[in-house]
């Protein structure tokens, strides 16, 4: 599943983890909403993205690309956002030639309000020291932006959706299968 651990072209990983206020399903639900990245973390634009689901539908997988500007130069680079079940998801960068960035993370729900996230990141040896840093920096600060929105959200198992929520439609579909009952329609 995840063939960067252990490869000697890559870096020993670096893992971090934290506890935070956030309803398990709202966390996930960020990889679901390109929208958020524009207006919560300063993307220039919303990247054009396609979503694939596995067969025995365990498994989904959300592509992005645009172009963006690194320390080796300007590339079409495609963020890779594979998701099993409700707490596990990896996140790689492809793009540069012989080289990769990788972030997995798995979140546990703690209780209805909170959870506990663990994440595991790292990158190629010839790009750790160049980009690595800033990728893994970026990683944290990007879930700090995104901690205000989980803490103050009132998670509602049929919420209102608008045109650009197509992907958080499909992904709340497709969660519910996780769930043995639907979850609360409003937590206080």
């Amino acid at each position: 599943m995840l063939p960067e651990i252990g490869s000697p072209e890559w870096a020993e990983p670096r893992t971090h983890e934290l506890e935070m206020e956030a309803y398990v399903q709202d966390t996930h639900e960020n990889n679901n909403d390109p929208v958020h990245f524009q207006y919560v973390h300063g993307m220039v634009a919303t990247p054009p993205s396609e979503i694939r689901y596995s067969q025995d539908s365990t498994h989904y997988q959300i592509k992005s690309t645009s172009e963006q500007l690194t320390p080796l130069g300007t590339f079409q680079m495609t963020l890779v956002r594979d998701s099993w079940g409700l707490g596990l998801t990896s996140v790689r960068s492809v793009g540069i030639p012989d080289a990769g960035l990788l972030m997995y993370s798995s979140t546990t729900p703690i209780d209805e309000s909170r959870v506990h996230s663990r994440w595991l990141l790292t990158a190629t040896n010839n790009l750790v020291d160049i980009a690595g840093e800033e990728f893994m920096k970026s990683l944290t600060q990007g879930v700090q932006q995104d901690m205000p929105i989980w803490r103050n959200k009132v998670h509602r198992a049929r919420p209102v959706l608008c045109e650009a929520d197509t992907y958080l439609a499909e992904f709340r579909r497709w969660a519910r299968q996780f769930y043995c009952r639907p979850p609360a329609v409003a937590r206080g």
